[in-house]
């Protein structure tokens, strides 16, 4: 497991090699590089994600995928990376919080956050130009699949009760899951219960599962 402490090691590492990385490649800044950040089953909880997240804004470098795949990221953790995306100068492309601890109040907000992102508003009020044309962030795939989310469809309403958001089922493009205000694809939302399939049910993932029937 990828412990807090362990990530307090990491984040400077980390802030040294990317540091260097610049260098070499005479970049003015990291915000010219685009990368995937992978940390699945890390056993990553809400801590050591903040102390993760910190050092990628201050790197400044243009994340466009952030695996965290069967972690122990709560609702804690699930706010800051939502204020981490909301944030951002940049869009980004996938998210993956499957297998979790995100719960049916931490994905409303989770969900809410990435929806505020700057270039998401200008394209709901049409104002998003740049260079003389329209502006048009590339779809964004939300995996929250397998969580510990007791009623996925009630999450999707109240969403969806909100001024300014509207929700699609239709699946001709973006199959598996609904898809808000034509840019946020929830994949698989609705699968909530199941273990990680290369996980035996005896361990985490049975625990997991176990534990979402007795909430239930």
């Amino acid at each position: 497991p990828f412990s807090d402490e362990a990530m307090q090691v990491y984040c400077p590492w980390l802030h040294r090699r990317l540091h260097r990385v610049r260098e070499e490649c005479g970049l003015r800044s990291l915000r010219q590089l685009q990368a995937g950040v992978n940390f699945p089953r890390n056993g990553l909880c809400d801590d050591a994600v903040a102390r993760l997240l910190q050092a990628l804004e201050r790197s400044e470098l243009h994340v466009t995928m952030l695996n965290l795949f069967a972690n122990c990221i709560g609702p804690q953790g699930a706010r800051q990376i939502g204020e981490f995306v909301r944030c951002a100068s940049f869009s980004m492309h996938e998210l993956n919080l499957a297998y979790n601890k995100v719960d049916d109040a931490a994905a409303i907000e989770l969900i809410r956050l990435i929806l505020q992102h700057p270039k998401v508003q200008m394209r709901q009020s049409g104002d998003g130009r740049l260079g003389g044309s329209h502006e048009v962030p590339m779809p964004m795939v939300l995996r929250l699949n397998n969580n510990w989310i007791r009623d996925p469809l009630r999450v999707l309403r109240k969403v969806e009760s909100d001024r300014g958001v509207w929700v699609s089922h239709a699946q001709t493009q973006q199959p598996g899951g609904p898809t808000f205000n034509g840019w946020l694809h929830l994949h698989r939302f609705c699968s909530q219960d199941q273990p990680p399939p290369s996980l035996p049910e005896a361990h985490e993932g049975g625990a997991r599962r176990r534990h979402c029937a007795k909430r239930r």
